[in-house]
């Protein structure tokens, strides 16, 4: 974690933005203006990312096309090119960490899916930086593995509250 802020500090290297829409509406757009997908939250919000400029134009252009897009509180493009000059570091300190399988169930993120012995290698933590963040796939195995708690470590609990919308009809508690 060091490594990643330690480097991310030294500017601005990107932004992000929330695009209420489904995903293939929100790639289509960001492809066109030069943004990448940060985060697959649901079935209804896409998180794109990627220089300053091409996430204002994707979100110009999803806003003409009648979708809300809501800039992220960021000062870096996550899970995009912008994220490339730090992964050395990031490697080099990641390799220093003893990495173990898991002992509970993990659902990846990065996959969408219960976790593989993948997850004791540094290449998945790096590109765990590098690519989207597949939170509804995640979600949905959640559900799948009958999860009964799911705790969301952030600033805010919008991942919970976009899951919930979608949830089946099964006890969690959020």
């Amino acid at each position: 974690e060091f490594a990643r802020s330690h480097h991310l500090v030294e500017g601005e290297t990107g932004a992000m933005a929330a695009i209420r829409a489904p995903a293939a509406e929100v790639e289509a757009l960001a492809q066109s203006h030069g943004a990448e997908i940060g985060a697959y939250n649901s079935a209804r919000q896409t998180v794109v990312t990627g220089s300053a400029a091409a996430v204002a134009a994707t979100c110009q252009a999803a806003e003409k096309a009648g979708l809300t897009a809501a800039p992220l509180s960021v000062k870096q493009g996550y899970h995009s090119i912008e994220m490339e000059p730090m992964l050395p570091d990031f490697r080099t300190a990641a390799e220093a960490i003893p990495l173990s399988p898991a002992k509970l169930i993990f659902v990846s993120s990065q996959t969408g899916q219960v976790a593989d012995d993948a997850i004791t290698t540094v290449d998945y933590w790096v590109d765990q930086i590098r690519h989207p963040v597949r939170w509804e796939s995640a979600a949905q195995t959640l559900a799948q593995t009958g999860c009964e708690l799911i705790i969301e470590v952030g600033p805010r609990n919008l991942l919970s509250a976009l899951s919930a919308q979608s949830w089946p009809d099964q006890p969690v508690d959020w």
